[in-house]
């Protein structure tokens, strides 16, 4: 996994540890995975003014992201769970969006694909776009 760690995570004194020790735990999550995936963390700050960590996993599939606060990245248990939950929503999204595709691969304009009571089918969105349609219940 590709990780980019902003100056101003790196330079602070408190931060700049929790958050590469973070980023091994985030890159032991990724191990063996596909498709790469990349890791940008930076500095910000939460609605009452405090720093926080803000990361960004994303890849060609699209991108999720989470804050930690000092005290959540210096739990390595806590810090471990959040980012497992983290890394399982970029795995969504990518399930998601290459479901997608695969489906746009195979169904036709028109098509319905019936598994149980869902219903996909591929509708015409403007000139040359596609996207799928999903209806669920009995048909």
């Amino acid at each position: 996994m590709e990780q980019e760690i902003g100056p101003a995570v790196l330079d602070n004194p408190e931060l700049g540890p929790l958050v590469r020790r973070a980023a091994k735990l985030l890159a032991k999550q990724a191990e063996g995975t596909l498709l790469p995936a990349r890791a940008r963390w930076d500095l910000g700050q939460d609605e009452r003014n405090r720093p926080v960590v803000r990361v960004e996993v994303s890849d060609e599939t699209g991108s999720v992201n989470a804050s930690f606060s000092p005290v959540e990245l210096s739990d390595e248990a806590k810090a471990r769970d959040e980012l497992i939950w983290l890394w399982g929503d970029m795995l969504q999204v990518r399930s998601d969006r290459l479901m997608d595709q695969l489906l746009l691969s195979v169904l036709a304009e028109g098509e319905t694909l019936t598994i149980g009571d869902t219903r996909i089918k591929v509708v015409k969105v403007g000139p040359g776009q596609v996207k799928l349609g999903i209806e669920t219940g009995p048909g």
